[in-house]
């Protein structure tokens, strides 16, 4: 019985050839759909990744401008009313001789602080910022847009910064 076994084998063998190229030519299929796909996976976590890096920058100058405002609190209205006026070129023209601490309070350190802050900005692609305050100066918000095209960011709005797809980023406080 074992014997008419092998015989019935050893028949069909020589139709056996090239099934070990086809199997090899499947598994190199099935490798090279397996890396195109983690290819894909890694093109798109660092793409997530520059969003993710663009997005903690704007809400670090927001805050930093926030700051800015709450130690200028006397002058706060005049940071929304600086940043439509030509900001100085000289963003330490408030600064005391040593450059490091402030002379001068205040809508200078309004101005000062504003020139300061929009030139940070620009670590932002297409960085801008905005500063609303509320009628009954109550409210401030710190608006910074920048374009995010290259990462997964939601698009903004013209309203809010100006030009339709910007990515933005809203912090409001009060005073």
């Amino acid at each position: 019985m074992l014997h008419v076994n092998r015989m019935k084998f050893q028949r069909y063998l020589p139709y056996q050839h090239g099934v070990g190229l086809i199997e090899v030519l499947i598994t190199l299929l099935v490798l090279s759909v397996g890396l195109l796909g983690m290819a894909t996976l890694q093109i798109r976590a660092v793409q997530l990744n520059q969003s993710s890096y663009l997005r903690s920058q704007a809400i670090t100058l927001a805050y930093d401008m926030a700051d800015r405002i709450s130690i200028n609190g006397e002058a706060s209205a005049s940071y929304a009313q600086a940043i439509a006026a030509d900001i100085p070129a000289n963003p330490l023209a408030c600064a005391g001789a040593d450059s490091v601490s402030y002379s001068c309070s205040g809508t200078p350190l309004a101005t000062s602080d504003l020139s300061v802050w929009l030139t940070s900005l620009a670590v932002l692609p297409a960085g801008d910022g905005s500063i609303a305050i509320s009628g009954d100066g109550e409210q401030v918000i710190i608006t910074v847009c920048w374009d995010d095209n290259r990462g997964a960011g939601t698009d903004g709005s013209a309203a809010i910064c100006g030009i339709d797809g910007l990515t933005f980023f809203q912090f409001s406080m009060n005073i």
